[in-house]
């Protein structure tokens, strides 16, 4: 599945010219965002079930490029569902009831899904929003998920599927849902269908009470189903055997050692497979599989031998980013990196999204608490 994340590409190149320009205005828009009475009740009567949620969410709003350093021409404001975006919101005020709302929204829909822990999906909201609901991307990326036609027209396939498994979830705030229609509706369907698939009416996915429902549905519908692509891209280019003939074995499935306690040559599939699919999220399954194939490959016919260093996205890209088109296109495979090789070579998508997640994972850690925002252990995230 490809997000085809063209538009997020403008997206952050916008913020960096507005951050050249210095920091847009500070101001905020109170907004009461009123979501679908179930997701509150889910949250009166279970409460919050990351502890810290909220500080994590006012911590994005408030740090985020988004949240920072965006004018009010990036928030958008919707009449109804069907209307279309109004640019010149403003941003919304980080209060107590707008994150309570956002927290309620992430937290309901990740139980839902049988996603047992929310936070690996928490730096994905942050760089795509900044957790704000109203976000709106040049490229017309919509929302908390920064959803875009190409990939709703994608995860509608696995709406009926999703529907089904909550019909029949333990919790009754799930078989009550399911039984809502405006949360299942297939969005813009005529346009999904059409030439046109740019011309999502982004509304449907950002008004409230359903949009914002919709959009975090359809997020982590495109999140998990990249879990199945992703083991599909590894069969189908061999990655297990290609890095084996550069020096790295897959962890016996016996073997009960931590991934950190691992030696450097040896990695567990489940680590790489998390690392992609987290990469995957913007660029698409295919275009990450066809791009560490690639990469592996050069590798081999140099007999540039790999460690899990080299799949690790804290990688420090200030040397790439000062060099010209040129300089980098004569870098050898055997000198970078496998994510200073998306940096230079990835066609689709943002090349520097994992680094940047990764940048957002330490961000959480030291800002809010070790643990709190992001997975238990850095190094079993975004890195072998």
């Amino acid at each position: 599945m490809v997000k085809l994340r063209l538009g997020f590409a403008v997206f952050v190149y916008g913020l960096l010219i507005l951050g050249s320009r210095g920091l847009a205005s500070e101001q905020c828009v109170p907004v009461q965002l009123d979501i679908p009475n179930e997701y509150q009740r889910f949250y009166r009567t279970d409460g919050s079930l990351l502890k810290g949620l909220d500080r994590c969410i006012l911590f994005a709003q408030s740090s985020s490029f988004v949240g920072s350093r965006i004018s009010d021409s990036r928030f958008v404001s919707c009449a109804t569902h069907s209307a279309p975006p109004e640019r010149g919101a403003g941003k919304p005020c980080s209060r107590p009831d707008y994150i309570r709302s956002i927290s309620a929204l992430l937290e309901v829909t990740s139980h839902c899904m049988g996603i047992a822990d929310l936070r690996p999906f928490l730096p994905k909201f942050t760089g795509e929003s900044g957790i704000f609901h109203n976000a709106f991307g040049p490229g017309r990326d919509a929302g908390l998920g920064q959803m875009t036609s190409i990939a709703i027209r994608e995860t509608t396939k696995f709406l009926s599927g999703v529907r089904e498994k909550w019909k029949n979830h333990p919790h009754p705030i799930c078989r009550e849902l399911s039984r809502q229609k405006q949360l299942w509706l297939p969005l813009a369907l005529s346009e999904v269908n059409s030439p046109r698939t740019v011309n999502l009416s982004a509304c449907e996915t950002i008004a409230a009470p359903w949009g914002p429902a919709r959009n975090v549905l359809h997020t982590f519908i495109l999140a998990t189903t990249e879990i199945g692509r992703i083991s599909a891209q590894i069969q189908k280019y061999g990655i297990v055997e290609k890095l084996g003939k550069l020096g790295m074995t897959a962890a016996d499935s016996e073997d009960k050692r931590k991934a950190w306690e691992l030696p450097k040559e040896i990695y567990r599939l489940e680590d790489l497979n998390g690392i992609l699919v987290a990469v995957a999220y913007n660029a698409g399954a295919s275009e990450i599989g066809n791009r560490l194939s690639g990469y592996l490959d050069k590798r081999i016919a140099l007999n540039a031998a790999l460690t899990k260093d080299h799949f690790n996205f804290k990688t420090d890209m200030s040397k790439l980013n000062s060099m010209n088109e040129n300089a980098l296109k004569n870098l050898k495979t055997s000198e970078v990196t496998f994510p200073e090789y998306l940096k230079i070579h990835q066609l689709i998508g943002h090349p520097g999204y994992g680094s940047d997640m990764m940048r957002w994972i330490y961000r959480f850690n030291e800002n809010v608490g070790q643990d709190v925002c992001t997975p238990a252990r850095i190094e079993g995230f975004l890195a072998l």
